[in-house]
C-alpha cells in the first residue's frame, strides 16, 4: 500500500510479482489502488485495478473503488480508465 500510495510503480510490480494481495485493506478500509488514486498516480492505478476487490467491499459494507473515487472528486478520471 505504501509503494502504490507514494508512487513507487516498480516496488508495486516486484510485490504483485511475488503475490501480494492488492485488496489488502487498511484500518480505514482502503486499499493500495485508493491510495494511489488519493495520490493521483494513475500509472499505478491502471496496474492495480486489473484485480477487483469490490466484491469483498460490497460484502463487508466497505467502500467500492468507484464510491472512494467520487469521494475525493476523482470519479471523472477513474471512468476515463474504464472506457
Amino acid at each position: 500500500m505504501m509503494a502504490a500510495y507514494y508512487g513507487h510503480q516498480n516496488i508495486v510490480t516486484t510485490l504483485i510479482a511475488h503475490g501480494a494481495d492488492r485488496c489488502a485493506r487498511d484500518n480505514k478500509g482502503n486499499t493500495a489502488l485508493m491510495g494511489a488514486m488519493f495520490k493521483l498516480e494513475w500509472s499505478i492505478v491502471k496496474q492495480l485495478r486489473k484485480t477487483d476487490c469490490d466484491v469483498n467491499a460490497k460484502k463487508t459494507g466497505q467502500k467500492t473503488v468507484e464510491e472512494f473515487a467520487k469521494v475525493i472528486g476523482q470519479d471523472k478520471k477513474f471512468k476515463q480508465l474504464k472506457d
